[in-house]
């Protein structure tokens, strides 16, 4: 199931494979989030780094790009900015979806730069396929890449499943400082069981344990062990080694709304056709083997559903990536796809208080969905739907507390999708312990008012007039022509509601997390007195432990998190080997 890319959505609702966590999708497998996000590449932005304001510490876009060069293994064109031969495939969508095409073709008429690639120098804003992280028609997770081929080959690996780590072994302080020996974990069956560094600390010959749960569950972890903000700590009855405000603070997300339009009968018909191989998905698993390919022996595949599609040209070829010259991708069913493939990213004109958000930066993802199956709305659908059983009407419920979706057995006609992302939030949430069991309940996730005058809501003024500006201009492009032959109606939020405190109070009530979670363990330098780790990724006040994942970032990347969690790890681990060889 995890490797076939089609069921990601499908995937992410599989609660034996997550955590606890209200309002949250976090993977709970080997490879966190990377075994069920939607496989986008989409690597961070010269300004994002501008704003983490550690660049004079070595954290700078140039350095990036070389550690996502040697990760990367692109499948496309030559390139001075892909590299080749690394663990991470990264390649151009293998199948087109047949929306796709048309809102390109509609982006461009409006004016918004077609680019050949959002991980190009100056080729994030505007409209564009994404690349993704597919190889042979199989999600490439960085379970798959990194511990795949040495699983059975490391002597000194151990690999302990269905365990959960609960807190940080500390040896006593010694002038201020704790330092890590190893890690105590709840074993299958509620066993507490320890693993033990054999030579613990910081230097050379040191061992170190490193955190990699994520920014929802790394805070957690910490706070257990009795580093964290001295309040929560003492409200949890846990014994305070290293106080850190900052602990389990400035946690991120994109915020979203949802906009969903009928399909046009011709344009449903071709969706609902390629759909239909979802059906016969038990005639495909044969198809995935280990280390094989999801083959074109069945379904609809990008070039067989080309009829009825714009012609806007691509490299001679038209609107379908496997044109591009230097291409070695082949023909796929759905099922090496996401089910979507193109996307757009926006600047709005609402500026920003972010001084690395310069004129040419984009602050808005748009994502296009054939089908309603982003995983956070998949759930809203089907509540509208026992609404609907209900006599409930889904177009009157608008204004209700979570966004409220066409069910896709009451329309005649298929429902497309188009996800509006901020990049800049103003918005935060912090990470709370569970009151009832801070060491085995589950993490909480409270939201944190930007500030009392903002009025109802933790999303700011700023935040809610970008999203806004971004579901005028997405109604923009749905009624230029070609999109006038595949969206129809919109549903939501309905074409009624334009006055801005409506469209307010719309947002505010409809918006939805992206569990693109990061920032609760912030990287600074040591006078930020809400900083958690260094530069080199050590917690702050505790020697033999680090940081290396997104909740390190200081602040949310401009686009999917992924790549940058990759490229935030892989330099972790050449700071450990430099440090135990003292290099």
């Amino acid at each position: 199931m995890f490797d076939v890319p089609l069921l990601w959505s499908t995937v992410a609702h599989q609660a034996d494979y997550h955590w606890d966590v209200e309002g949250a999708m976090i993977a709970k497998v080997l490879g966190g989030c990377g075994a069920h996000n939607a496989m986008l590449y989409v690597r961070s932005l010269p300004k994002d780094f501008e704003a983490w304001n550690l660049t004079d510490v070595g954290w700078t876009w140039e350095a990036a790009l070389a550690e996502d060069m040697a990760l990367e293994d692109f499948d496309g064109p030559p390139s001075s900015y892909h590299g080749k031969g690394g663990p991470i495939r990264s390649a151009p969508p293998m199948y087109v979806d047949q929306v796709a095409p048309y809102f390109l073709e509609a982006c461009r008429i409006t004016g918004l730069p077609i680019s050949d690639d959002f991980n190009a120098p100056n080729g994030r804003l505007g409209a564009a396929y994404y690349h993704f992280c597919i190889k042979n028609g199989v999600r490439m997770s960085a379970a798959r890449a990194f511990l795949g081929p040495i699983m059975d080959e490391r002597s000194n690996l151990d690999i302990v499943l269905k365990a959960e780590v609960t807190h940080v072994l500390m040896s006593g302080e010694k002038d201020g400082v704790y330092t890590a020996t190893g890690v105590s974990f709840a074993a299958e069956g509620g066993d507490s069981r320890e693993a033990r560094l054999k030579s613990p600390g910081r230097g050379k010959g040191k061992g170190n344990v490193v955190l990699t749960a994520g920014a929802i569950h790394t805070p957690k972890i910490l706070m257990n062990s009795g580093v964290g903000p001295r309040r929560k700590l003492e409200e949890a009855g846990i014994p305070v080694l290293v106080d850190l405000p900052g602990v389990g603070e400035n946690l991120q997300d994109h915020p979203s709304v949802p906009m969903t339009f009928t399909l046009t009968t011709p344009l449903a018909g071709r969706v609902a056709a390629a759909a239909g191989s979802f059906e016969e998905l038990t005639e495909y698993k044969d198809w995935v083997v280990e280390g094989g390919e999801i083959l074109r022996a069945k379904g609809a595949t990008s070039r067989a559903d080309r009829a009825g599609g714009p012609g806007q040209q691509w490299g001679g070829g038209g609107f379908f990536p496997g044109d591009q010259p230097g291409s070695q991708q082949k023909d796929y069913t759905i099922f090496a796809s996401s089910g979507f493939t193109a996307g757009a990213f926006l600047k709005s004109d609402k500026g920003s208080k972010n001084p690395a958000f310069k004129e040419n930066y984009p602050d808005l993802q748009l994502t296009v969905f054939p089908r309603i199956s982003e995983p956070h709305l998949v759930q809203k659908q089907q509540e509208s739907e026992e609404a609907m059983d209900a006599g409930a009407s889904p177009r009157a419920a608008n204004l209700s507390s979570t966004p409220t979706l066409p069910p896709a057995s009451k329309t005649q006609r298929g429902t497309m999708l188009v996800t509006i992302a901020l990049l800049d939030p103003q918005a935060r949430y912090s990470v709370e312990l569970d009151p009832r069991d801070a060491m085995h309940g589950p993490a909480r996730v409270r939201e944190a008012n930007v500030s009392a005058s903002e009025g109802e809501g933790f999303l700011s003024d700023m935040d809610i007039g970008k999203l806004i500006w971004g579901v005028r201009n997405v109604r923009v492009i749905a009624r230029t022509s070609p999109m006038t032959e595949a969206a129809q109606e919109e549903t939501l939020p309905g074409p009624d509601l334009v006055d801005e405190g409506v469209l307010k109070k719309w947002v505010r009530k409809n918006k939805f997390v992206n569990s693109h979670w990061c920032g609760s363990c912030k990287m600074t330098k040591e006078e930020d007195p809400m900083g958690v780790v260094d530069p080199r990724l050590h917690v702050m006040g505790v020697d033999g432990l680090r940081v290396a994942d997104a909740s390190v970032f200081p602040t949310i990347p401009s686009g999917n998190t992924h790549s940058t969690v990759l490229m935030v790890a892989s330099r972790g681990a050449k700071f450990i080997l430099d440090e135990f060889f003292g290099r």
